[in-house]
């Protein structure tokens, strides 16, 4: 029996429900979207999968913990977008 496409993953591997530290980043990611400090990276590129993975790598205790870990790779993501714009506003790209 095939499976129903809408459970699949773009591999063909059935989808799992996010974890709750994944939907408080992504909720939180949503609040901020547009706040210029890059979180709209974590929802324009991130999987819930790799969103997991950087759940589990930042080794979290808490909610706050979890935010301000995700939250320095959302500022790298916004500081290479501010320097790319200069570049291209400097030089006319």
């Amino acid at each position: 029996m095939s499976k129903d496409k809408s459970t699949l993953n773009t591999e063909g591997h059935e989808l799992e429900d996010p974890s709750p530290m994944v939907l408080v980043v992504q909720k939180y990611a949503l609040e901020h979207y547009n706040d210029g400090g890059g979180w709209d990276y974590i929802i324009e590129t991130y999987t819930d999968s790799e969103l997991q993975q950087l759940v589990e790598m930042c080794d979290y205790q808490t909610e706050n913990e979890v935010i301000r870990y995700i939250g320095n790779i959302c500022r790298m993501w916004a500081e290479r977008d501010v320097t790319a714009h200069n570049f291209f506003r400097e030089y006319k790209v």
